[in-house]
């Protein structure tokens, strides 16, 4: 179970709940906030708000009334389900929707040993809660205003995140079609932070179309490869996927293999907020899946002015939060983020406050291969007084042990 009565989930429960239990998710729920619409340009980012234009258009309900369920539907609003949970995390913590219990079923809820309730991500429903001074906006007013705020209206900082936004969809989209073909070949292991990290480094190279063959022929030759004498399990072979993968596409990039892009599989659809972005960039077919990230144009819409001035728009800390960040040992590095490092089991981290963001995020850094660094957890707080407490559990977590585990074994490699 997630903080703040959020389930990563997507179980079904099928007992039967008392009514009591719905009485106890209705005023659970009874009270919840939103945002201002004039507070949109601090604490929405762009994926929070091509998330919620996404499942407004989608998931709507036939009336209007309400968004439905994830799973009501066989569209997807991301390409992985990991990157579905995060986005609408994102959204909800950005109080652009809340929990709509009464068109929920009780088995998107359950009761936790201290109370409250949590809701599975992929099964509750939601409402809208964009509000102005007097009134909560309904389904169509609110994507009227997401579409005149996106990009004409958005802040520098939310424009920024345009490429990285570009390159995580398509990077997931490598994930999606990997998970794909391994369950068809037999493998359950889970796609890890360093395979993203190899598709990551493809893409300078190469469009999604023509690293999809790549994955398919690696996937072929490990499944191959574990019917071999050779092969000391499944394991074993599940672990020739990423070299396989970084050689075809070296082959591929050299002429000694042809280029051909593949086709995108019906079996992986493409996702609802790249439609959702790609036609809000003006394109009109599959272009993120199709051209390399580095050859797609930017419009001048997307574009900032100056990235140096990017944060003088007056989205900054306050001296309050500041004055309380460095009493915690934080440095401010920027009007957009604040730092504190730290060291433990040998590893050099940071904890950062970014601005933009609504969590607290640790990141290594300085680990082979990669070119900054990298965000291995994150917390959400509701307010500046637990950033010691937050401290305090990070280095004991289980991420950091499980990092250290993964970065030595990568180095050894």
């Amino acid at each position: 179970m997630c903080q703040n009565g959020e389930s990563n989930g997507m179980l079904k429960m099928t007992s039967k709940k008392p009514s009591a239990f719905r009485d106890r998710i209705n005023e659970f729920y009874k009270t919840q906030g939103s945002l201002n619409v004039k507070d949109i340009e601090y604490e929405a980012d762009l994926t929070s708000l091509l998330g919620l234009l996404a499942l407004l258009r989608t998931w709507s309900s036939e009336k209007l009334d309400h968004i439905q369920p994830l799973d009501s539907l066989h569209n997807i609003l991301c390409p992985t389900s990991s990157m579905t949970r995060e986005t609408i995390s994102k959204i909800y913590r950005s109080k652009l929707v809340n929990i709509d219990a009464s068109n929920s079923p009780d088995s998107a809820f359950v009761e936790n040993e201290d109370h409250s309730i949590s809701w599975y991500i992929f099964l509750t429903a939601l409402q809208p809660s964009l509000c102005t001074s007097d009134r909560v906006l309904d389904i169509q007013e609110t994507i009227a205003l997401l579409q005149g705020i996106i990009p004409n209206c958005l802040q520098p900082w939310q424009k920024s995140q345009l490429p990285d936004l570009m390159r995580t969809i398509a990077v997931e989209e490598c994930v999606q079609y990997l998970q794909y073909i391994l369950s068809e070949y037999g493998f359950d292991e889970p796609v890890g932070e360093k395979t993203k990290l190899i598709f990551d480094e493809l893409l300078d190279s190469l469009p999604v179309s023509c690293i999809i063959p790549c994955i398919w022929s690696s996937a072929k030759s490990a499944a191959a490869f574990l019917q071999t004498p050779a092969c000391k399990g499944r394991k074993h072979a599940f672990n020739t996927i990423q070299g396989k993968i970084r050689e075809t596409a070296s082959k591929r990039l050299s002429g000694e293999l042809q280029n051909k892009p593949f086709v995108r599989s019906t079996s992986c659809g493409r996702s609802q907020i790249s439609i959702e972005l790609y036609s809000l960039l003006g394109f009109d077919g599959d272009v993120g899946f199709n051209e390399r990230l580095a050859d797609i144009e930017i419009p001048e819409a997307w574009k900032t002015e100056d990235e140096d001035n990017e944060y003088e728009t007056g989205a900054k800390f306050t001296t309050h939060e500041k004055l309380v960040l460095e009493e915690c040992g934080y440095y401010e590095c920027s009007d957009s983020w604040f730092e504190r490092p730290l060291t433990f089991l040998d590893r050099e981290v940071v904890v950062r406050k970014v601005l933009t963001s609504p969590c607290y995020e640790v990141r290594v850094k300085d680990v082979s291969n990669l070119k900054d660094s990298i965000q291995i957890a994150s917390a959400w707080m509701d307010d500046f007084t637990s950033v010691a407490i937050f401290i305090d559990a990070m280095e004991k977590s289980d991420d950091i042990i499980q990092l250290k585990q993964k970065t030595d074994a990568n180095e050894e490699e």
